[in-house]
């Protein structure tokens, strides 16, 4: 109950898990939130966290979370947002970006239940984002991203070959480190992950400051 907070971060020890309330209303001046490991009643991450409108990072990073609230939109100024939970967990992600305008970091869940595509096309300051998924979202929402130099992408599902891929990386001028990982429900990449090796169509289209 400390209304002054401006950050609070926990640190788990080991395989130590902590339950978390639900009143975030009780630190509204918080800008920095770090939940990693956290575990909420229900699995589902209380809607007033809408209210910390204050909020620069937020990390659910291995948090045992299965739902998150619509009312995360209200989160307007986050610059880093990870979502990456608890690893086999199934988790419904609303469509809250579209007013996330400030985010620079954005790393999604890599399995979901999302029944809608998630609208990412508006976040073009983004200059990394991971677990971007072909199965959640669409192709075009990375053309304006052309301040990314951290790229993750899950291909799932049929609709997405190399050219429609490199097509798209060709806008990256900027892109320095590109990882496309093939899921198991990939129609498109049948191949095991570990011999999986890419032909991109067009090469020289890839962009210029690709390292890695």
């Amino acid at each position: 109950k400390n209304s002054k907070l401006r950050s609070l971060l926990f640190i788990p020890v080991g395989y130590s898990r902590f339950s978390m309330g639900s009143n975030f209303m009780e630190l509204p001046l918080l800008r920095v939130l770090d939940l990693r490991g956290a575990r909420f009643k229900g699995g589902k991450l209380p809607s007033s966290i809408g209210k910390l409108i204050h909020l620069k990072y937020l990390s659910l990073y291995q948090a045992s979370v299965t739902y998150l609230p619509s009312s995360l939109r209200n989160l307007k100024s986050l610059l880093y947002l990870n979502l990456r939970i608890n690893s086999g967990q199934l988790i419904n992600v609303p469509n809250v970006f579209k007013e996330m305008l400030e985010l620079r970091y954005l790393c999604l869940p890599k399995e979901t239940t999302s029944l809608t595509m998630l609208e990412l096309g508006n976040l073009l300051k983004l200059e990394k984002l991971m677990n971007f998924s072909t199965k959640d979202s669409s192709v075009t929402d990375l053309h304006g991203m052309t301040r990314l130099r951290t790229l993750s992408i899950l291909i799932s599902g049929g609709g997405w070959g190399m050219e429609t891929l490199s097509s798209a990386l060709s806008i990256l001028g900027h892109l320095e480190d590109l990882t496309v990982t093939p899921t198991e429900y990939s129609v498109q990449f049948k191949l095991p992950k570990l011999i999986y090796r890419p032909m991109l169509s067009d090469v020289q289209h890839l962009p210029s400051h690709l390292t890695t």
